[in-house]
């Protein structure tokens, strides 16, 4: 599908001159930044998932390449994708996720649950108490952690000023 024109019917053309933009509306290439962690996970043939924020579509994406440098502007590695499917069009928006890694003995957490000193609140014996954790990894809203037992009694509502130490009556 020609997409643009950059000479008039009859115009000259001189040799090296760009004349039009073309594009296989079959098969798109997506190219995304990703960090240095992640590309040196990635494999030539990996497939990824693709989703839009507005269409509720996925489609499957194949690593074809990875570039060598890292962008100076994001300090992420571009890596093309191979897309194809019905519904997707070019120049639209996707998202892919990408699992790297496994963890043992952790907890997810909303973000906001994290205080800045890396606390969290629990509810012990009907009594509020903090309790030091470590992140893990950061999500999208959320928290990877480690240092909460089973049955930790973990504290998820905002509370206009929490008090340790203070009993609550359920």
């Amino acid at each position: 599908m020609v997409t643009k024109t950059h000479v008039d019917i009859g115009g000259l053309v001189s040799p090296g001159q760009l004349l039009g933009t073309v594009i296989n509306n079959e098969n798109y290439e997506l190219e995304a930044g990703v960090s240095l962690e992640i590309a040196s996970q990635l494999q030539i043939g990996d497939k990824i998932e693709f989703t839009s924020n507005e269409l509720t579509d996925t489609w499957m994406g194949k690593v074809i390449r990875i570039n060598n440098i890292v962008d100076p502007k994001t300090q992420n590695i571009p890596v093309f994708f191979q897309i194809s499917g019905k519904g997707i069009k070019a120049g639209m928006y996707l998202e892919g996720e990408f699992a790297t890694k496994t963890y043992d003995d952790v907890f997810v957490i909303p973000s906001a649950v994290l205080s800045r000193d890396e606390k969290v609140l629990l509810l012990k014996d009907n009594t509020i108490m903090g309790k030091p954790i470590k992140p893990v990894e950061y999500l999208k809203d959320s928290i990877i952690i480690r240092g909460l037992a089973d049955g930790d009694q973990l504290i998820t509502n905002e509370f206009q000023i929490p008090v340790k130490g203070k009993k609550v009556t359920l």
